[in-house]
């Protein structure tokens, strides 16, 4: 045999519209395993969970054992196998590398585990019949690295999240806790350490910001080891962004609370303190605006609320007074036991019984119901000589104070009237002496128009009562 070589068929070639592969040569004298070793950056090893880059050389190109006869990519993919094996399994898992078919070297990469300490270990390489290589790869503990914050800055009290990396991943046995500290804990707040879980090369964390005055800048450490690295976050204070009588911020108030500046454009109708606080912490706070001026004229006066340079304005809507109209609803009668009855039976003293109710609000308006009105009741009846003659009175009538809550029954919208009625009035008159005799009664709410304003209402009612 020439040059102890064999013929090997490894590729193909087309004869007749045939394939047929085409020589290869094989060494007879088979290559042994002349060295292993590792690529590590700056001779100090691999961080445990990173790709370690490893190498192995032949003392001879390398024969075809194992697919000989494939191809990837129009190559021959076949080669010869070489055996390995890791001290350490569970910092480092090796297996088996295939030279290519007449190359002398070769590269393959192992993917190591987090270690807890520095642990070499040793890995061997070999092929049947050869003497075992064997080198050292040194799998060190993760280190910290870096912390980033998702944003430069924030507005007092909103949140920020931050993020610690470390070279790479914690040990089995765990307890890899990065110590976080503020430069400026009243106004940026983070926890006093983040874990880095298992099979992780970063950790994250929440930022909590408070209040501040003026911006300000903070810096957040973390540090892990004899390792600290910085990153910074600059808080800024809330703004007035927002008043609709109750002046707000997009952030929180600083400690001392938020001092609001107020001015009304006319006192005489809608008057407000020269200052409010928004409370520390908060965004927000009431303003009294008192607007219970007599006026019976409808006003719409601008609030201003100014607060750091910045000034947002309100249109308090100052609605006019208004009395009602007081009318008579309804009149009944009823017996002197307070039975309802249409004629009185007998000659005894009856009752006239008045619903008041009041008219005239259209439209929004301040509404004033009246605490108390009058009732002007005159009594006629005919006598012997063809004249008339009886009495006249006035009953005081008291409504209760505030309206509503007096009231019975209602309707109200913003452009209809709103009609609502008090409970009946009733008034004691004199018995009429014999059957078919009569009396003429006038009544009159509001006999001094004290309260009525514009007369919109009936608050006169006359009618005749007979005895059957």
């Amino acid at each position: 045999m020439m040059n102890n070589l064999v013929l090997s068929i490894l590729a193909v070639a087309q004869v007749g519209g045939i394939a047929l592969p085409k020589p290869e040569l094989k060494s007879a004298i088979s290559p042994v395993v002349k060295a292993v070793g590792f690529e590590t950056h700056g001779g100090h090893g691999t961080v445990g969970g990173q790709e370690a880059d490893g190498w192995i050389e032949l003392s001879g190109p390398a024969p075809c054992e194992t697919l000989c006869g494939t191809y990837i990519n129009g190559k021959p993919s076949g080669g010869m196998t070489v055996q390995m094996t890791s001290s350490n399994t569970a910092a480092v898992k090796v297996q088996s590398v295939r030279v290519p078919t007449g190359e002398t070297r070769t590269t393959f990469a192992v993917l190591t585990s987090g270690v807890s300490a520095a642990t070499p270990v040793t890995i061997s390489a070999w092929r049947e019949g050869s003497a075992v290589q064997k080198t050292i790869l040194n799998v060190t503990p993760t280190s910290l690295n870096g912390i980033k914050i998702d944003q430069s800055s924030v507005i007092s009290g909103g949140p920020a999240h931050g993020t610690v990396m470390f070279t790479g991943t914690p040990g089995p046995a765990g307890g890899v806790k990065a110590a976080l500290t503020s430069s400026n804990p009243a106004a940026v707040q983070v926890p006093a350490s983040v874990p880095l879980d298992a099979g992780k090369t970063f950790a994250a964390f929440d930022v909590k910001t408070a209040g501040v005055q003026t911006s300000t800048p903070v810096t957040i450490i973390a540090s892990y080891g004899d390792v600290k690295v910085t990153s910074s976050l600059t808080v800024t204070p809330g703004v007035l962004v927002k008043f609709n009588g109750v002046p707000e911020l997009n952030g929180v108030a600083p400690p001392s609370g938020a001092v609001i500046h107020l001015t009304s454009a006319d006192p005489a109708h809608a008057s407000v303190p020269a200052t409010v606080t928004i409370p520390a912490g908060a965004t927000k706070t009431t303003v009294a605006i008192i607007t219970d001026h007599p006026d019976w004229s409808a006003h719409h006066v601008t609030i201003s609320a100014t607060y750091l340079g910045v000034t947002k304005t309100y249109d308090e809507i100052v609605w006019k007074n208004i009395k009602p109209d007081l009318a008579i609803k309804e009149v009944k009668l009823k017996d002197r036991g307070g039975a309802p009855i249409t004629h009185p039976q007998d000659a005894q003293p009856y009752k006239v019984c008045v619903t008041i109710e009041t008219l005239g609000r259209n439209g929004p308006v301040n509404y004033l119901y009246p605490s108390a009105t009058t009732i002007g009741i005159s009594v006629l009846s005919p006598n012997g000589t063809g004249a008339s003659g009886g009495h006249e009175s006035v009953v005081p009538v008291t409504l209760t104070a505030g309206g509503n809550p007096a009231l019975h029954g209602g309707f109200s919208t913003a452009d209809d009237y709103s009609t609502s009625w008090y409970d009946p009035v009733c008034i004691d008159v004199p018995g009429l002496p014999q059957p078919g005799s009569y009396a003429d009664i006038t009544l009159k709410v509001d006999a001094k128009n004290t309260t009525d304003e514009t007369n919109e209402g009936n608050n006169t009612k006359k009618l005749r009562v007979t005895r059957q």
